[in-house]
């Protein structure tokens, strides 16, 4: 009799360890970043954090491998990413038709008091009206695919939803974007007129003849703007047997979402002398004048209808600003002479 009394309690006791090996809650709460907003065409992240409390009887050991499965299900509006970027070491995802994504903790325990966030990739692809939501569910599970349970969950916090939107409104809207040899080196300028949690952008250069993009250099964004915002940059490292070079921007926003501008071409020809004067008419007193090519400088004089000799300058390799404040409104002929023999003219407008 006491020995059928001893198993009775071995076995009450193993019993209880066993159920309190799962005593532990596990809740859902969802959320879609940057405000919600996910651009048509473009990619926004819904932000899962699964978190770990103790149980309904106050027991607090770790959630083990394979038990919690988390099941999101979107919208016809969206797409849920064939690839996911964002999923922490130990989760996986155990299936994903685009609809619907289930992920497990396949390899990985859940600590009392932990909050795990699974970054889920989306994508827009309809435009919408009102407030539509996505919804998520947690299950339980035995090594990620039998039926399990967990001894201690709260099942009133297993469901979350999340709200959000999809518009025409991009994280950067490119209002324009150039691309131009400058002092034989190829210069960039671009605008923005709107920016949502941009964080930079990187420019990227390929060869004509090569099929790669490579890094050349980044710039960091405003981060949020709703006027517009001027960048700039020049490419010091032209590769010297290079004729035709291709440029492009990748834009990226804080989440480490991007999309890539359109592609410009610079044409590197510095084996003759180009000259750009702006502004033209002058307005404000001074005239910029632009001299790129091999050669180093040049002799230039503006003058007048009549023949006269208003102004004798030399002009450097690059950028050269003239002072033409004190000079009569009129059209004038600006005459440039070359190293090399040759030369240029081009008429000016000045209005003082």
């Amino acid at each position: 009799m006491k020995n059928k009394f001893k198993k009775i309690i071995l076995f009450a006791v193993g019993y209880f360890a066993l159920s309190a090996a799962f005593a532990q809650n596990v809740s859902v709460n969802m959320l879609v970043l940057n405000s919600g907003a996910i651009p048509l065409g473009g990619n926004g992240t819904l932000k899962a954090t699964i978190n770990a409390t103790p149980g309904t009887a106050g027991q607090s050991t770790p959630v083990p491998t394979g038990k919690v499965n988390l099941s999101v299900t979107v919208p016809p509006s969206l797409l849920i990413s064939a690839t996911q970027n964002n999923i922490p070491t130990g989760w996986t995802v155990r299936n994903n038709d685009g609809s619907v994504i289930n992920l497990c903790n396949n390899s990985t325990t859940i600590a009392v008091n932990t909050a795990i966030d699974l970054l889920i990739d989306l994508q827009g692809i309809t435009v919408t009206s009102g407030a539509p939501t996505m919804s998520g569910q947690l299950t339980f599970k035995t090594n990620c695919t039998a039926p399990g349970s967990l001894s201690g969950d709260n099942p009133s916090d297993n469901s979350s939803q999340a709200g959000y939107f999809v518009s025409n409104t991009t994280p950067i809207t490119l209002f324009n974007f150039t691309a131009a040899l400058v002092n034989c080196q190829p210069s960039l300028k671009w605008i923005t007129e709107n920016e949502i949690n941009s964080d930079r952008f990187e420019i990227e250069r390929r060869n004509q003849n090569a099929s790669d993009w490579e890094l050349v250099g980044d710039i960091a964004a405003s981060g949020n703007s709703a006027v517009k915002v001027i960048y700039s940059y020049t490419d010091n490292n032209v590769p010297a047997v290079s004729e035709k070079l291709l440029y492009r921007l990748k834009m990226i926003d804080q989440n480490g979402r991007y999309k890539y501008s359109e592609v410009l071409p610079v044409f590197i020809n510095c084996k003759t002398t180009q000259l750009h004067i702006y502004p033209n008419p002058v307005q404000n007193g001074y005239l910029n004048v632009s001299l790129t090519g091999n050669n180093e400088n040049a002799d230039a004089a503006l003058v007048s209808p009549s023949g006269q000799v208003i102004l004798k300058m030399n002009l450097n390799r690059g950028s050269n600003t003239l002072y033409v404040g004190n000079i009569a409104s009129g059209v004038y002929v600006l005459n440039v002479n070359f190293k090399d023999g040759n030369s240029k003219k081009i008429k000016v407008v000045i209005e003082n």
